[in-house]
């Protein structure tokens, strides 16, 4: 058997148990160097961050480190990941700061349905009346509060979902009784804006 065609049922036994034991020693020392980077990567989920805007419609108005994103449409706005609770003035201040109206949020989407992303989903949705629009899988974890979510432990408010979206559906924001004149959103994994 040459060298290249080895695999890991041809290390023997003793030499497999070795490997365990040096990893389990190595293991503190290994979460005690990656633990300052995860620290760090969330020590600024809380910090402010200027509003911008990314492109025609689309605006960043998240914290330094979550991003929340705003589409601004005349017949309402879309906005993708409430993040935490305790980042909601951070959101709500960058908005404003656009010259956008915080209570004219009209849709809440959610990147996928974890705190990070979603707890503020129940809050929002109480100060602007927003719809809660999510993917199929997420809406039992937001309508749960956090139940089912496969990373984090904590919850967080339980929130109601308007609409169970699927691939590829279209949204619009705007008042089914007045003509379409804005664009549409897709849950294809890109927006598509004009």
């Amino acid at each position: 058997m040459t060298r290249e065609n080895r695999t890991v049922e041809s290390i023997p036994l003793h030499l497999s148990l070795a490997l365990v034991k040096s990893v389990r020693r190595l293991f503190p020392l290994l979460l005690s160097l990656a633990l300052p980077g995860i620290v760090f990567a969330q020590s600024d989920w809380d910090e402010p961050f200027p509003p911008h805007r990314i492109a025609d419609r689309l605006y960043y108005v998240g914290s330094k480190g979550l991003a929340s994103y705003l589409v601004t449409t005349s017949q309402g706005h879309i906005l993708i990941n409430s993040s935490f609770e305790r980042t909601l003035p951070i959101i709500r201040s960058n908005i404003e700061q656009l010259g956008f109206k915080f209570t004219d949020i009209k849709i809440l989407l959610g990147s996928h349905a974890h705190s990070d992303h979603v707890e503020g989903h129940g809050h929002i949705k109480e100060l602007t009346k927003a719809r809660v629009e999510v993917m199929r899988g997420d809406d039992q974890v937001i309508a749960s509060g956090g139940k089912g979510q496969y990373l984090y432990r904590e919850g967080w408010r339980p929130c109601s979902v308007d609409r169970v979206l699927k691939e590829r559906q279209a949204l619009e924001c705007r008042d089914h009784r007045q003509p379409k004149r804005e664009p549409r959103l897709s849950t294809h994994h890109e927006p598509r804006l004009p």
